[in-house]
């Protein structure tokens, strides 16, 4: 034996017994002692650490509601204003207050009021829906400031906005709408509609009840609504610094009255990118403690077999927890790669565990998620069908108006047509009528889009019918007029203007169904083409005023749609007849006309112009 064993060696005498049993005495005092209180000490940090997620995922849940009711409030506004009653109703106080109130109780919102059009920040509103008690005597400088803002710039650009101002004594979630004139005039808005939901304890009362969790919203360290309890003494905490100046996550556990834990964490709330204070969210530990007192059970129990515990722990640590996290990693790569049918196993082991929860939320979102994509496929498919039918459309429509424009020695004529959007409702022809004569027509639908190239393709139709049947273009416009009435779609009307030139003579018979006048010029003088009469399809048994004038040599004539002198540049000006007629005049090279009049059109509206109407030239000229 080695002098270094003998010396070393315990001459006491203990029974094998005892030392088949000291090992586990010691290594179940080690696991008492030590290991129980360091796993106890990890599983209060995992456990806080679980609730933070959960909290913080509340949280940001507080700010999508909150996001979300900014958008009920935009499309509560744009709806009402909208409406043809409110449109109707704008200048009469009383009329407009009576088409809001019905909307704003259908609606579900606190205030629905009516600014009008001469708006000055700090004005009161002409019609003020909000509640009973005057809750602007009780606004923040801050809120009204946000209000006046966004009416404003409502005013200026004409487009519904909204907004979200957060203030410890009057939080309120608007969206504002333009009120646009009821006949479709650009004059401009004539008022706006302001829809509102107010962020007061009722509000984050009903958040509360959504989510499932006490909520507070703070701002400036000031309490803007809670639902946490009092008791809990979470307003002194606020006091003490509890949230972070630079804005981070700050959590601690906090006691109710009622003797519950609660896990108190307090998040930043982002709206828009922009910080707007603080969110509290608290929700019971109850049931994360009672895991905690499951595991020290456990370890209590098998501390006298610590061979056969390890073992058993060990085996479901991999069934409980590696198994599962190996499982939701792969199946998250092949998420990542496109491969959305993935799932994962929720079985479980004794309990369910936060594992367990996120597997099935995995499983739940991958569904949708799969759901989703595939909505989004049919609707990518569907635009595509859209998109096709709108080629065609667009094809047939190019088909209908003149392949070739009519070409003479003594006559020179051009033309250009251009539609707002894929069809459009403008068109021009030009007939070949007998005894030489030359039929022109231009016209415009009071709409765009499909409906307005329906009913252009049926006006252009009916109109070469009755041109090829009638000589006078008065009777032409009668014919049309009363067989579109009958059947045309409700406010929609057409206007056309109808010419027959005589070549040889120079002289030329035109009615107008009240579309733009033609603008006839030489080099001294300039002089528009007049005749009265109301547009195709407004009314039946019409009548229409028939002119004529005589073209001489170098004289010109300019038929146009209203999508030219109605455009409009960045700072909302008109291009104006005015505008039109002095480019006339000075442009006398009828053979560059339309390059000409397209080109001042792009210098005055802008790179960035959306083609508001469609734009159809036609010019004649007698050399």
């Amino acid at each position: 034996m080695p002098k270094f064993v003998e010396k070393t060696r315990l001459n006491a005498w203990m029974g094998i017994r005892w030392k088949m049993v000291m090992p586990f005495l010691i290594i179940t005092a080690l696991v008492v002692a030590v290991l129980l209180p360091i796993t106890t000490t990890l599983v209060a940090r995992r456990i806080e650490t679980e609730a933070d997620r959960r909290l913080a995922q509340i949280a940001e849940s507080v700010a999508a509601l909150i996001e979300s009711k900014e958008g009920q409030a935009l499309l509560s506004a744009n709806f009402v204003a909208n409406l043809p009653e409110v449109e109707e109703a704008v200048t009469l106080d009383e009329a407009i207050g009576a088409a809001l109130k019905a909307r704003k109780e259908e609606l579900g919102l606190q205030e629905l009021s009516y600014y009008g059009a001469d708006f000055q920040p700090g004005d009161s509103a002409v019609f003020y829906g909000g509640p009973v008690i005057p809750r602007l005597l009780q606004m923040s400088e801050q809120t009204n400031r946000i209000r006046d803002a966004l009416i404003l710039e409502v005013f200026e650009t004409g487009q519904a906005v909204s907004g979200i101002a957060i203030a410890p004594q009057s939080s309120q979630i608007i969206g504002v709408s333009p009120v646009k004139p009821a006949d479709q005039s650009d004059t401009g808005a004539t008022g706006a509609i302001l829809s509102a939901f107010y962020m007061d304890a009722e509000f984050i009362k009903e958040v509360s009840e959504v989510l499932g969790a006490d909520v507070g919203v703070v701002k400036d360290n000031s309490i803007v609504g809670s639902t946490i309890d009092r008791t809990s003494g979470y307003e002194l905490l606020l006091q003490e610094g509890f949230i972070e100046a630079e804005g981070g996550e700050a959590a601690q556990n906090i006691e109710y009255g009622d003797g519950i834990q609660q896990r108190l964490l307090a998040h930043p709330l982002i709206l828009g990118d922009e910080p707007q204070g603080t969110v509290l969210v608290a929700q019971p530990l109850n049931d994360l403690l009672q895991v905690r007192q499951n595991i020290q059970f456990v370890l209590f129990l098998f501390a006298g077999t610590v061979a056969v515990a390890s073992l058993i722990f060990g085996i479901a640590s991999v069934l409980s927890f590696a198994r599962p996290l190996t499982g939701l990693a792969e199946a998250t790569k092949e998420v990542s790669a496109g491969k959305l049918e993935q799932r994962v196993d929720v079985t479980h082991i004794f309990f369910k565990d936060e594992i367990t929860e996120l597997s099935v939320n995995f499983n739940t979102m991958t569904e949708h998620l799969q759901g989703l994509y595939s909505s989004l496929e049919q609707r990518a498919r569907e635009q595509e069908r859209i998109e096709h039918e709108l080629r065609v459309a667009r094809s047939i429509q190019q088909q209908l108006l003149p392949k070739e424009i009519p070409t003479s020695e003594s006559w020179r004529l051009a033309a250009y047509y251009q539609p707002a959007y894929a069809v459009g409702g403008d068109f021009y022809d030009f007939l070949n009528l007998p005894d030489e004569r030359l039929g022109l027509i231009i016209g415009d639908v009071t709409d765009k889009g499909m409906p307005a190239a329906l009913v252009m393709a049926t006006t252009l139709s009916m109109l070469r019918a009755a041109a090829t049947q009638l000589v006078s273009p008065g009777s032409v416009l009668e014919r049309v007029n009363d067989l579109l009435c009958p059947d045309i779609p409700h406010n929609m009307y057409v206007t056309c203007l109808y010419a027959v030139l005589y070549p040889t003579t120079g002289r030329i018979q035109f009615a107008n169904a009240g579309h733009n006048p033609p603008c006839r010029w030489n080099d001294a003088s300039m002089d528009k083409l007049l005749a009265t009469g109301m547009p195709l399809g407004l009314m039946p048994d019409m009548s229409y005023e028939e002119k004529e004038a005589t073209l001489v040599s170098g004289e010109r004539v300019l038929f146009y749609s209203d999508g030219l002198v109605e455009a409009h540049n960045p700072d909302r000006e008109m291009f104006s007849l005015e505008r039109l007629q002095a480019l006339l005049q000075d442009q006398m090279a009828d053979a560059a006309l339309i390059e000409f009049l397209l080109a001042d059109l792009a210098r005055f509206t802008g790179g960035d112009w959306e083609q508001e109407d469609d734009v159809t030239l036609v010019t004649l000229q007698r050399s």
